[in-house]
């Protein structure tokens, strides 16, 4: 048998080298951190509650923060309710997809 073989050249892809040069970055002065002085008999808990409430097609959303301080034995709560958030529950109908045909 005659074995055919074809060369095939490719032209060079030419691409420019540009010279990136390594600079060190200034080295960043890190602030010294202040000394901690500890606060005597003070506490503090957070207790944040979020409520959701379905009624009639509509979703209704209220967060409750509970802030509990304890002070020098003396024990202050502090209650922020947030404005409730109301939103239209849109009704998605799930539909199965159709079954394909395998080839």
């Amino acid at each position: 048998g005659v074995e055919n073989v074809e060369v095939i050249e490719s032209q060079p892809e030419i691409t420019e080298i540009v010279d990136e040069e390594t600079k060190l970055l200034p080295e960043i002065e890190s602030p010294k951190p202040e000394e901690a002085t500890p606060i005597l008999d003070e506490a503090t808990s957070v207790d944040i509650k979020t409520m959701t409430v379905i009624e009639g097609g509509k979703k209704k959303v209220t967060k409750k923060n509970t802030i509990k301080t304890v002070k020098d034995g003396v024990e202050n709560v502090e209650v922020i309710e947030s404005q409730p958030e109301i939103t239209e529950i849109v009704d998605e109908e799930t539909k199965p997809l159709p079954e394909i045909e395998s080839l």
